[in-house]
C-alpha cells in the first residue's frame, strides 16, 4: 500500500538572525564541488572597446589556442570569464600578463607587454581570481 505522504515530508533549517538581519548559513560542503569546477577560471575584462561576444570568443580562442579552453561565458560589458580545462592552463595564462588588440579586432597580438597601450589599441587583461572561503 503506498502510504501518500511519503516524501513530502518538509525539512527546515532556521536561519541565523545576526545585527537583526535574518542570514543563511552555508557550510563548504555545500559548495565544494562548484568550488572545483570554477578553480579553473579566468575573469577578464576588455578596456578601451566593448567588442562583440562573438569576436572576443574568437580572439580568446586564438590567442589561446595552445591550452584547453572549456567554456567562454559573457558577464557583463566588457567582462567575460574563461574556464580552462585543467588549473595548469589557467595558472600559465595569468602568468603571460595582458594582451592588446587592435581597434578593428583583428587579433593582433603585440610584443610588448610591458608598453602602454595608445588610443588605437585596446587591452585585454585576465585579472587572475580571487581565493573562494
Amino acid at each position: 500500500m503506498l502510504d501518500p505522504n511519503e516524501g513530502t515530508e518538509l525539512k527546515f533549517i532556521a536561519s541565523s538572525n545576526i545585527s537583526g538581519i535574518q542570514c543563511t548559513k552555508i557550510e563548504k560542503s555545500d559548495v565544494v564541488d562548484e568550488i572545483a569546477y570554477w578553480q579553473n577560471a579566468v575573469l577578464c575584462a576588455v578596456m578601451g572597446a566593448n567588442p562583440p561576444f562573438e569576436i572576443m570568443k574568437g580572439f580568446l580562442n586564438r590567442i589561446w589556442a595552445n591550452f584547453a579552453i572549456d567554456r567562454i561565458l559573457y558577464v557583463r560589458k566588457g567582462v567575460f570569464l574563461v574556464r580552462f580545462a585543467n588549473l595548469k592552463d589557467k595558472i600559465q595564462v595569468e602568468k603571460r600578463g595582458f594582451y592588446f588588440f587592435d581597434s578593428n579586432y583583428d587579433g593582433q597580438r603585440l610584443e610588448s607587454q610591458h608598453g602602454s597601450p595608445n588610443r588605437n589599441h585596446s587591452v585585454i587583461t585576465p585579472l587572475g581570481s580571487a581565493p573562494v572561503t
